[in-house]
């Protein structure tokens, strides 16, 4: 009895050490370490056409606009006319010029991501020539040529005109654009209104008489109307944008609603076209 009260406290003691080695071999399970926080530091971003990561365009830019001009500012003709009281036969030959290319300054003011406000300046001079010949009485129906008194007059007028235009952009195309015309993503639409104010008028009068005599005056023309106001529309394309730079390509057209000068061979353009380029910052 006493070995086995023996056997049973060695069993019982081998027992405890082996739980007590099994207990300083095993560790228990570590945590996993922590997740670093994301980063917080700006990447850079590219804008440019063609590229799915785009950047919040700044709210304001300004620059300078590039203009051109494919038609005169006058519309000119030649016209005859005849009276009874004098009798008298007047023919008209009116003719245009002044430069199809003007430079000006260009803003815009972004109000959403899709819809813009754009005014533009712009400065230009433009000149118009009538020459006027009246003949009075009545042909000689013996002679071979028309000999009747001839008067010439010649009329020069030039005068400076300020034009503002104040347009909306939409630019909602971009996230309307099916597979296959991506190139409307970067399309947008305009319309709008513009002020024109005519100053700075200088003509100059040349006439030669019957009888050989000439004169000259430089009396300014009085215009039809000194301001006009007019309706705007069109479409332009985002050429390029990398940062806050941007170059954008327009075509416009512009409804005057009222002449700026008129006569008998000339008249300012009532309808406009115009193509122009921008580049602002």
């Amino acid at each position: 009895m006493i070995n086995l009260s023996k056997h049973v406290r060695f069993l019982v003691c081998a027992a405890l050490l082996a739980v007590s080695a099994f207990a300083q071999t095993v560790q228990p399970p570590t945590a996993p370490p922590p997740t670093p926080p994301p980063s917080t530091t700006p990447t850079n971003q590219d804008n440019t056409p063609g590229t799915d990561v785009t950047v919040t365009p700044p709210r304001y830019s300004f620059g300078i606009r590039v203009e051109y001009f494919p038609e005169r500012f006058f519309q000119t003709q030649y016209v005859n006319t005849n009276s009874t009281n004098p009798i008298q036969n007047s023919s008209y030959f009116g003719t245009s010029a002044g430069s199809k290319y003007t430079l000006g300054l260009t803003g815009e003011f972004l109000m959403t991501r899709r819809v813009s406000i754009g005014l533009d300046f712009f400065y230009h001079q433009e000149e118009y020539t009538q020459l006027d010949q009246i003949k009075s009485g009545l042909q000689d129906p013996n002679s071979s040529y028309d000999n009747r008194p001839l008067t010439s007059i010649t009329q020069d007028t030039r005068a400076n005109y300020y034009d503002i235009p104040i347009v909306a952009r939409y630019y909602g195309l971009r996230s309307k654009a099916p597979r296959g015309l991506g190139w409307l993503s970067q399309t947008f639409l305009i319309g709008g209104g513009a002020y024109r104010h005519v100053s700075n008028i200088r003509t100059g009068t040349s006439t030669s008489l019957p009888d050989g005599s000439t004169s000259y005056n430089e009396i300014p023309v009085a215009p039809n109307n000194r301001n006009v106001l007019g309706l705007v529309g069109g479409v332009g394309y985002k050429v390029f944008e990398y940062g806050k730079f941007k170059a954008m390509g327009e075509v416009r057209y512009t409804r005057w609603f009222g002449y700026t000068f008129q006569g008998p061979a000339y008249e300012s353009q009532k309808n406009q076209l115009e193509i122009g380029l921008s580049f602002s910052y």
